[in-house]
């Protein structure tokens, strides 16, 4: 292959990803109003965008750091919805 056909494949996938990804996010944003998953629909935007941009690998990393740190807080949270 010419190194410009290849290089237009590259792109090509780049933009392909980048659509894909955004709208998946575009759509957990839709979610976010609807007793739906947006959270791991997010997230699921977030690592295919992080398959081709490192901005949105490192995003991604940072949120899973933070849901690791303290899931028990996150429990606390979720009983004080229930007692009210």
């Amino acid at each position: 292959m010419a190194p410009d056909r290849t290089t237009a494949l590259q792109r090509a996938r780049r933009l392909a990803i980048a659509v894909l990804g955004g709208s998946v996010i575009l759509l957990a944003a839709v979610l976010f109003f609807t007793p739906a998953p947006s959270i791991l629909v997010f997230l699921f935007g977030l690592g295919i965008l992080g398959s081709e941009f490192l901005w949105a690998r490192r995003l991604l990393q940072r949120v899973k750091s933070i849901g690791k740190k303290n899931p028990e807080q996150e429990r606390s949270a979720s009983e004080l919805k229930t007692d009210s």
